[in-house]
């Protein structure tokens, strides 16, 4: 499949789940934020703590890394993430004959 014929997805995030993800968002913030600080005083305090600020952080943009990749772009993983926010949501039907299945039936017809 080329890109171009590949369409942008939107995974729907479960009703009020707003909330949760805003939270988590949070506390990921404050732990990333701990350890850009500890970098900052890194001749007042201990190297484990140094060793382990420079780890997190590693690990935080791996994670950001392989979703922006696996999601297709910058903009499709700002989609995924703000969709969360989102009061409304809106699915793209694509037939299936489009989607490469030669077996379309008229959506009248009863699938069972």
């Amino acid at each position: 499949m080329d890109d171009k014929d590949r369409h942008p997805e939107f995974r729907l995030p479960a009703p009020g789940m707003a909330l949760p993800v805003s939270f988590g968002y949070l506390l990921g913030l404050i732990f990333v934020a701990l350890a850009v600080f500890n970098l900052f005083r890194v001749s007042q305090i201990p190297i484990i703590y140094t060793i382990a600020s420079i780890l997190w952080l590693a690990l935080v943009v791996f994670v950001i890394a392989l979703n922006l990749r696996f999601e297709g772009g910058v903009r499709q993983y700002l989609v995924n993430r703000l969709g969360s926010y989102s009061s409304a949501h809106f699915v793209r039907v694509v037939p299936s004959t489009v989607a490469g299945n030669n077996s379309a039936r008229p959506f009248s017809q009863n699938p069972f």
